[in-house]
């Protein structure tokens, strides 16, 4: 996503270079609003599935504990064979628990840097239109002296 990102500045920033002005920095806010749009959407499908996975995380969790009630009672019934096997479930259970925090750690960074991101294009758009008012007005300005 970041490449996809540093490219598509780059694009912007040689639009600049070769138009117009005024057309040029219009066409890159355009642009700036397409990348801002794919980065909202990239970031709601990445809050989406942190929220599927903490889901599946506390759904896990609870069947961690139910596994070690299980085993508790199986053991005080003397059934070695069933607590066995929910040794067995309870330690897949696990391992899965394991797997879900690091995908939850990784979303979680990969959220962060989308918002970062965001917060980064946002200002370079309102620094371009800022820009873009200022060009305006000092064009206007020539053209009625």
């Amino acid at each position: 996503m970041a490449a996809n990102i540093r490219t598509r500045v780059a694009q912007i920033i040689s639009v600049l270079k070769n138009t117009d002005p005024e057309a040029g920095m219009s066409q890159a806010i355009g642009e700036l609003n397409r990348v801002l749009e794919e980065v909202g959407v990239a970031l709601c499908r990445v809050a989406t599935e942190k929220h599927l996975a903490y889901s599946k995380l506390a759904e896990q969790n609870r069947h961690h504990e139910q596994l070690r009630s299980e085993i508790r009672t199986a053991i005080q019934e003397g059934s070695e064979h069933v607590a066995k096997a929910a040794t067995l479930r309870q330690l897949h259970t696990k391992t899965q628990i394991s797997l879900l925090e690091q995908n939850i750690a990784h979303m979680e960074k990969e959220e962060k840097e989308m918002e970062s991101y965001l917060v980064a294009l946002r200002t370079k758009k309102r620094k371009m239109e800022e820009m873009l008012r200022q060009f305006t007005s000092a064009r206007a300005a020539q053209h009625i002296r």
